[in-house]
């Protein structure tokens, strides 16, 4: 018979989509596997299903879940896995959830180093993983979150080692749909091998909420090789010295269908646009409007208003006085 279990403190969403800004509070008709690397009494023979024997590694938790049963992989506080290979957490087993237990500090953290290729992989379908910290222990990480699994959700944080230890990218996704992203970057401004932070090839029906600050040498967001449709980004993203736009959202392959509405640090304004109207035109549209107002001899909007008002005032007094 299915059973319903709890664990007070963590957070449930219940769609990809509404987990952003609305989970619930969890509930599982499935079971719940305790994962600590510090945790004295862990091992990966335990059952884990008790935090005080909890298993010590990500995979031996999935490899005790089972498909599409709601199961949940509880990392506790200050967990950590040290990842040398691609595919090193093999998320395949569709239906799971792995959360992280813990603020601040005390998230569980995985560093990847050893192998420019070092990877989780989300494999299978509906899986998602939240409140992680991923840092690089290697320069130059290809995919250290790696999605090819439908229906997937991650919200994470990446936090570069410094700007020569960092990585090509956090988030890559190929020929994955209805997925969901909340990433929190922490770069470094004068970085070396940051291309994007999130890079997608050939999804549809993703949703992407960015706050990135650092230097992306191509854009935070970058569509490849194949073309990606019904993209949404949001966020707000710092790039240093670029105050144009033109390095938070690009479509490399070309044809990709997105929409973009960002505040860009750097730049002080707000961007919309996406697909049917880049971002860089959008600013570009701003600057060529106060030129145009310039050239009207519109030099002090603020002013003008006040002018304007009151002669606008003054008409009225005007046609109070004819009335009467």
């Amino acid at each position: 018979m299915p059973y319903l279990t709890g664990m007070p403190g963590l957070l449930a969403p219940q769609s990809p989509a509404a987990s952003m800004a609305h989970p619930a509070p969890l509930a599982t008709t499935g079971r719940i596997v305790y994962v600590s690397s510090t945790r004295p009494g862990r091992g990966d023979d335990n059952v884990g299903d008790d935090p005080s024997r909890p298993k010590a590694t990500t995979q031996a938790a999935l490899r005790a879940s089972r498909a599409n049963r709601g199961d949940m992989i509880a990392l506790m506080p200050a967990h950590a896995e040290t990842l040398r290979v691609a595919g090193a957490i093999d998320v395949n087993v569709a239906g799971v959830s792995i959360f992280g237990l813990g603020f601040g500090a005390d998230r569980p953290r995985y560093t990847f180093e050893g192998n420019t290729a070092a990877s989780i992989l989300f494999s299978a379908a509906s899986c998602r993983m939240y409140n992680i910290i991923g840092v690089p222990g290697i320069a130059d990480l290809s995919n250290p979150f790696d999605v090819t699994g439908n229906d997937c959700a991650l919200n994470i944080e990446w936090q570069d080692a410094s700007a020569t230890l960092d990585a090509r990218r956090a988030i890559r996704a190929t020929s994955a749909n209805r997925l969901a992203f909340k990433l929190k970057y922490l770069g470094f401004t004068n970085t070396r091998n940051v291309l994007n932070a999130i890079q997608l090839n050939g999804c549809t029906h993703v949703d992407i909420d960015i706050d990135a600050y650092g230097y992306a040498w191509s854009s935070w967001v970058e569509f490849v090789t194949a073309q990606s449709y019904n993209v949404k980004v949001k966020g707000r993203l710092y790039t240093s010295e670029v105050v144009d736009g033109s390095h938070n959202v690009s479509d490399t392959v070309g044809d990709s269908t997105w929409h973009a509405d960002i505040f860009d640090v750097a730049a002080g304004v707000r961007l919309l646009g996406g697909s049917g109207r880049a971002l860089y035109e959008a600013w570009r549209g701003t600057t060529s409007m106060l030129s145009v107002l310039g050239a009207l001899g519109v030099t002090n909007l603020s002013e003008d208003i006040d002018e304007l008002t009151e002669k606008v005032d003054s008409l009225e007094e005007a046609l109070h006085d004819v009335i009467e």
